[in-house]
């Protein structure tokens, strides 16, 4: 009797267990999201196997971190490169914008301009915070997928421009802390953060991998 006792004193509760689990999935994604993006070519569907293995969570569900991350990049390698593409492209243009608008000087035109090219700046970035979680939990082409993160970003303006930002916010930190935590964190904490400011707004046009609604 004491010697069963003994043992299951021994024994880690189950709830200690499962949070070391996810803790050690959730620095090994950031570390092979980290490596495998390295080359720039495999950044998109790293991307992609970084969300498939996190997003999970913020829906209550369990992951399993080589299967979904390796089992993704395969999945969505032509869809992830088509959207860190458009991306680009966007983020070209814009760039090009602020350029142009910085020798316009302070008129009227120019501080028009100027708040159109900030409001788009930061749709296209909220709508990258649905584009992921989307890509890696519905079973849907791609140009729904982002007709329906467009949608979602003017139908809860505020919300996925604010989301988004909570999202980048662990990038800004990490250049503060020491530079081996600084490795072991960032991007699975973008991930999950995105993931979860997706949720809240995602769970009501998602059902058995189907968009509904929108």
């Amino acid at each position: 009797m004491s010697h069963r006792s003994e043992q299951a004193r021994a024994e880690p509760p189950p709830r200690r267990g499962e949070l070391i689990d996810k803790a050690t999935t959730f620095i090994l994604v950031n570390m092979l999201w980290m490596v495998l993006a390295a080359p720039i070519v495999t950044l998109p569907p790293a991307t992609a196997g970084l969300f498939a293995t996190l997003t999970p969570w913020v829906r209550g569900q369990h992951s399993e971190p080589f299967r979904d991350f390796f089992g993704a990049m395969r999945r969505y390698a032509l869809q992830s490169l088509a959207i860190v593409l458009a991306d680009v492209v966007i983020g070209l243009v814009i760039w090009l914008n602020f350029g142009i608008l910085r020798q316009m000087g302070t008129s009227v035109p120019a501080v028009i301009s100027l708040s159109a090219t900030i409001f788009v700046t930061l749709a296209a970035v909220a709508a990258n915070l649905y584009l992921w979680p989307l890509l890696v939990s519905v079973d849907a082409p791609l140009k729904q997928i982002v007709r329906a993160a467009v949608r979602l970003v003017l139908l809860r303006p505020a919300w996925s421009i604010f989301a988004s930002l909570i999202a980048l916010l662990p990038l800004l930190v990490s250049l503060t802390l020491p530079r081996f935590i600084a490795l072991l964190l960032p991007f699975s904490t973008c991930a999950l953060l995105a993931s979860w400011g997706a949720w809240r707004v995602l769970r009501s046009f998602v059902d058995n991998r189907t968009l509904k609604g929108i």
